[in-house]
């Protein structure tokens, strides 16, 4: 039996920051009682051990937590644990409460793989939060008890494949994820704070150095395969060994394509299994042939000066399409949107300036400009949409007048 490997304490913040910075130092408060959760695994399909699996425990909000104030007026304890060799673990300085198991084990299906939640969690109703959360498993911790847990793991599918472009080479190092066809669009951090992080990570994987991938641990169903491609990203840093400023963060050119080698969602493959089965045909192939190039300048201000890292994006008028393609502009406020299909488009420009000398970790935006719309058609050639002139927001007028 292992004991516990790691103890995560995650605070929600228990007010605003303006609020404590007005007000006097509260003493810390006192640490939570605590218990001890001990447990085994076991794998459905062979009945032994799930060897080495991590084990989490994710407290339970209560339901009126969907209320963004209350989401944000908690102190919350999240355990993760790793098993031993016979399957078996042991949580130590576990604070009292109710828990969500969740056992996450290569292969094995978890619950809510895929999520299929059309809103943001802040818009469920009660009813359709108690849905979702009861697929999990449950336990109370008691202060000063041991309380006992055991998980049984279920076997899923396999959906395997390749991604590589037209000329044959692999795809390396690029994001494959699914999305269940029966589901509505949607997000898991629609969950409550903790099990969206650990589903979100369970539904992408990489491409290794042949483009290969394998997508492991999922439900039957019906499901639409993509690559996510990253082609140009940066991060800008300065400062010194003790401080760092982070300057701004952008990607270019970001894009997406479904098995098995389209850029539209509704022509994409529906790739179907059932349990336990392993499907190895879900290749992707990368045709740039035919894709093109929306260009364009971004002056920003009355005096029109090139303005820097401007927000370019573009998206599909129909947005069953699912197309879209975004990027930043250049220090000439130039820009290009690569990698275009055909088709008719709604493209989004806006902007912000920063200060050039920022005082903390990161700049200080000092003004911003609203967004500009423009309609485009992309059809057969690349496109350049000349100039687009941002204008910063007026002030607004402040009423002067005495009050009766």
């Amino acid at each position: 039996m292992m004991r516990s490997s790691s103890i995560l304490w995650l605070m929600i913040p228990l007010s605003a920051f303006a609020q404590r910075a007005a007000q006097p130092a509260a003493p810390p408060p006192p640490p939570p009682p605590t218990g001890v959760v001990v447990g085994n695994t076991v794998c459905d399909d062979t009945q032994r051990p799930a060897r080495f699996a991590d084990v989490y425990l994710v407290p339970d909000p209560g339901v009126a937590a969907a209320d963004p104030q209350d989401r944000n007026a908690t102190v919350l304890h999240f355990v993760q644990v790793r098993t031993g060799v016979d399957g078996g673990f042991r949580a130590e300085g576990v604070p009292a409460g109710t828990y969500y198991a969740v056992g996450l084990f290569p292969g094995y299906v978890t619950p809510l793989t895929p999520v299929p939640s059309a809103h943001h969690y802040n818009t469920w109703t009660p009813d359709q939060i108690r849905q979702a959360l009861s697929q999990f498993q449950t336990i109370r911790v008691e202060a000063n008890q041991t309380a006992q847990l055991s998980l049984t793991l279920h076997r899923g599918a396999t959906i395997a494949g390749r991604v590589r472009f037209e000329d044959g080479q692999p795809v390396v190092k690029q994001q494959v994820d699914f999305r269940n066809d029966d589901a509505a669009q949607g997000d898991t951090y629609s969950l409550p704070i903790g099990l969206g992080q650990i589903f979100y990570s369970q539904r992408s994987t990489q491409t290794d150095d042949e483009g290969r991938f394998r997508l492991l641990g999922m439900p039957p169903g019906k499901y639409l395969v993509s690559a996510s491609l990253e082609p140009e990203q940066q991060q800008v840093m300065q400062g010194t060994i003790d401080r760092v400023h982070y300057g701004p963060s952008f990607g270019r050119n970001r894009f997406t394509v479904y098995a098995p080698g389209v850029f539209r969602r509704s022509e994409a493959r529906r790739v179907e299994i059932k349990g336990g089965e392993t499907v190895n045909d879900a290749d992707i192939e990368l045709r740039l042939t035919g894709l093109h190039r929306v260009t364009g300048n971004v002056l920003a201000g009355e005096d029109r000066h090139p303005l820097q890292h401007g927000d370019i994006y573009i998206e599909s008028v129909n947005k069953d399409d699912g197309v879209n393609r975004s990027t930043s502009t250049n220090e000439d406020g130039s820009f290009a949107l690569e990698f275009v299909p055909d088709g008719q488009y709604l493209m989004s420009v806006g902007g912000v300036e920063q200060d050039p000398n920022p005082q903390g970790n990161y700049p200080r935006i000092t003004l911003r400009y609203p967004v500009e719309k423009r309609s485009i058609a992309v059809a057969g050639t690349d496109v350049s949409v000349g100039e687009v002139d941002l204008k910063p927001k007026p002030p607004e007028e402040k009423n002067t007048a005495a009050k009766p």
